[in-house]
């Protein structure tokens, strides 16, 4: 069966607004199987963009193509342009707004209100912005081969354990493209929850997103304040959406020695400001002591002009 591009938008979009794809548990999200017409989504997978760089030369690392490289690229299939365009449309964003109306006036009272969002929700045209707070972007994500057991990584060595995302993003989509020949085993996103109520405060020291030797201490004392809930598998033609706050907490299995590429779609929805104060006291502290030591440092130690 073929489809043209309005039916392939059309079938993802009946697929999203389908109340048994989406669960409250551990925090809000959809998980949608078979999220694209299959022939659409055989034409994505066989001409998936190459990725940035030799992947061979990093372990297990994530790495990202920039959505402007392929649309410049002159390979790249119209189905690409397509599907990227769409994920960071305002039309998307809309649909998202609506899906997770309720959780977005729990958490945000300030920032959304029921009038406003439906003022939002009523927009139709693609080509319109639905709020000029609100920008969508999408790319193409690549997990490289893995030379050693091990968690996935950044670019900069980080670890992709516990975490939540940024505190400007509203959502976060994730498509697979697992290529049929892979039969390795790992690398399943995680859901996880907190084991019992915590002050908010509480909750950003715990998370210890600053980079620091205090915040290195306390990533290894998280697992007594965070549980494992959910994992969601690497499986071709899923989407993966989840709503952005301190209490999406997730991170990526272990992945196996000998593990192939990995491929996959990412699709951000971000507000132009951040929608929760994500700084802890102890990393205000630390970047306190680190501005007097800077301050310090260069009274003491004046740079020589020769």
């Amino acid at each position: 069966m073929t489809h043209n591009n309005s039916d392939n938008i059309d079938f993802l979009l009946t697929k999203i607004i389908d109340k048994k794809n989406f669960y409250l548990e551990p925090f809000p999200h959809l998980i949608i199987e078979d999220a694209l017409p299959k022939n659409f989504y055989k034409v994505l997978s066989d001409n998936f963009p190459n990725p940035p760089q030799k992947l061979e030369l990093y372990d297990n690392t994530i790495c990202y193509t920039s959505d402007t490289n392929i649309y410049d690229n002159k390979n790249t299939h119209e189905y690409w342009t397509q599907i990227l365009k769409y994920l960071a449309s305002p039309e998307y964003s809309s649909k998202l707004l609506e899906i997770f109306k309720e959780q977005l006036i729990k958490n945000y009272p300030k920032k959304f209100k029921i009038h406003e969002l439906t003022n939002k929700l009523s927009i139709k045209d693609s080509e319109e912005k639905i709020d000029s707070k609100i920008t969508g972007s999408s790319t193409t994500m690549y997990y490289s081969p893995v030379e050693k057991t091990s968690i996935p990584k950044k670019l900069s060595g980080a670890k992709l354990e516990i975490h939540c995302d940024a505190a400007d993003k509203l959502f976060t989509s994730i498509l697979y493209f697992r290529d049929m020949n892979d039969k390795s085993l790992g690398g399943e996103l995680l859901l996880h929850a907190w084991k019992f109520k915590l002050p908010f405060e509480i909750k950003k020291i715990i998370l210890a997103r600053g980079l620091h030797f205090i915040n290195s201490i306390i990533r290894n004392f998280q697992f007594l304040f965070i549980k494992k809930k959910k994992s969601v598998k690497y499986k071709a033609n899923c989407l993966v959406i989840f709503f952005g706050n301190e209490d999406a907490l997730h991170s990526v299995d272990v992945r196996e020695k000998g593990s192939p590429v990995r491929r996959s779609i990412h699709s951000g929805i971000r507000y132009n400001e951040d929608l929760w104060d994500s700084v802890s006291f102890i990393d205000r502290k630390v970047g306190y002591l680190k501005n007097r030591y800077e301050k310090l440092r260069k009274y003491l130690n004046p740079t020589k002009i020769f």
